[in-house]
């Protein structure tokens, strides 16, 4: 009902951990500190316990009845929504010196702020009024999402020159449709950090979705009028080393945050780095997109890069109908799903036949020979990098969630080798976003940066494949021959070898793949 998902506790205390260093020694044990989301009391309760805050320095708000909080907290714990002023709870703009928590994501979360702007509740919702936004932008705001609202909530409850740690899903930080909120929480804050937790930190909670924690300080004065010096953010991404271990991935940031304390260094290591700030004014948040291993996927490569929009004539995805099931026909047209594209080309005995010009074989989808299908979403899809080229020439169509990309002046089974390797891979996990769902939309597949290879190198790593591993694919795809697992490595050969030309230059060594 409420969006809620509750922070494990390793997370609160490296959220301390992190505070510690980057608030000034002594000043944590003077500080008001408001927790407006508060939950089961995770994160007020570990600053206790880790002797960082005494009970009568913090404040506890839950709008959640059924939550009890921890002993330590109760004389301290308000029954009341964080999003709204006044009631127990007295909650006022610019009263903590620190606001931290984990505030509901999704769709619920926001009714009662909602309920008050609409009927002009200004008690309870004045402080967006108070932090300058008009009452015509209020419409506005109501339909963000109520990890957005929160966000502008916990820099209204924070004074000028104080601090903030929040959990965001990675949806906020990537989405391009948030990006005015981004620019406005840069005119009003300073980003310190922002550290992606690692896949599977809130799966006990009941969730998937990928988190980030982003770390701020209030700005001093009026919106906009504190100037940059040099600003720099902390990125911290799990993606390119595939971090499982919090304990690991944790202390490594520390330590580059601590080298920057003691030495004013700088220091970037695997997935840590430092981002100008000004660079986010106008840009996304999410640590994969910083990752400094992720940004240089490309470096390596000596030939010319041109944005894959440059190739593509038309992109498509096959047709949405929610709640409705195809009536499936024997020997109608075969309709690729994200299942039915393998490591090795596409399914060759698809399961789902349709009624060919029905509902789920529309003509804006259809597949040709030397369409490049696409998974454009899922851990399962997506990070699993599944993608084919239609080399049949009966009628076939894709499913919702495929994109059909028909190129042109780029053969595309050598596209194709390029994305599965490691240039085009890594390009996929700088760009995807997404809370529970990780995607790329149109602008982003059509960003993906592709090498200008002459024409007799791609037509002769395309007829490989063809040649070599196409015949098999047929046979033994699909099926649970141990012969399947000959032509995955064959495969893996070929892609080795195109990754292996595009370093040097050189030509394609047939003896590598064949």
């Amino acid at each position: 009902m409420w969006g809620q998902f509750f922070t494990p506790a390793r997370v609160a205390v490296f959220v301390w951990e992190m505070l510690k260093e980057m608030v000034p020694a002594g000043d944590l044990s003077r500080f008001r500190v408001i927790d407006p989301a508060a939950g089961e009391g995770i994160f007020l309760s570990s600053g206790i316990k880790m002797g960082l805050l005494a009970p009568g320095q913090v404040t506890g708000v839950e709008i959640d009845p059924g939550l009890q909080p921890p002993a330590e907290l109760k004389s301290r714990w308000f029954l009341a929504d964080g999003l709204l002023d006044g009631g127990p709870a007295a909650l006022s703009r610019g009263s903590f010196d620190l606001v931290v928590g984990n505030p509901p994501f999704g769709r619920g979360g926001k009714e009662r702020l909602a309920a008050a702007l609409s009927g002009g509740d200004w008690d309870g919702a004045g402080w967006l009024l108070a932090e300058g936004y008009e009452k015509k932008e209020l419409a506005r705001l109501v339909r963000l999402p109520v990890e957005a609202l929160f966000l502008r909530r916990f820099l209204a409850l924070c004074r000028p020159g104080g601090y903030g740690a929040i959990i965001l899903p990675d949806g906020f930080l990537g989405n391009d449709r948030l990006q005015r909120e981004r620019e406005e929480f840069c005119r009003r804050a300073r980003l310190l950090a922002v550290v992606g937790l690692p896949p599977g930190s809130f799966r006990a909670a009941g969730t998937p979705a990928r988190t980030s924690l982003v770390f701020f300080r209030r700005r001093v004065g009026n919106p906009g009028e504190e100037k940059e010096n040099g600003e720099e953010t902390l990125f911290a991404s799990t993606e390119f080393r595939g971090v499982k271990d919090h304990s690991d991935f944790f202390g490594t940031v520390l330590q580059t945050v601590r080298t920057y304390i003691s030495w004013r260094e700088k220091k970037a290591s695997p997935g840590v780095t430092w981002v100008k700030t000004s660079e986010l004014l106008r840009g996304r948040w999410n640590p994969n997109y910083w990752d400094p291993v992720l940004r240089a996927a490309l470096a390596e490569v000596v030939f010319p890069l041109r944005p894959l929009g440059e190739y593509v004539e038309k992109i498509s995805y096959g047709a949405i109908l929610p709640g409705k099931r195809p009536e499936l026909r024997e020997n109608g047209v075969p309709v690729f799903g994200q299942k039915d594209l393998f490591f090795t080309g596409l399914n060759p005995r698809p399961a789902l036949r349709v009624v060919p010009g029905g509902e789920f074989d529309p003509q804006r989808s259809r597949v040709r020979r030397g369409d490049l299908l696409f998974s454009r979403s899922g851990e399962g899809s997506l990070l699993r990098f599944r993608s084919g080229v239609y080399l049949g020439t009966e009628p076939a169509n894709v499913s919702c969630f495929v994109d059909r990309i028909r190129l042109r002046g780029i053969d595309p089974v050598f596209l194709w080798l390029f994305l599965m390797g490691k240039f085009g891979r890594d390009q996929i996990l700088r760009l995807k976003s997404g809370v529970g769902t990780p995607n790329l939309n149109f602008a982003e597949i059509k960003s993906l940066r592709i090498p200008a290879v002459p024409e007799a190198v791609q037509k002769t790593a395309a007829g490989l494949y063809v040649r070599e591993i196409l015949p098999l694919h047929k046979k033994w795809a699909g099926t649970e021959s141990p012969r399947y697992a000959l032509v995955e490595k064959k495969m893996a050969r070929l892609v080795k070898a195109v990754e292996t030309v595009l370093i040097t230059g050189g030509p394609l060594h047939l003896t590598e793949v064949e």
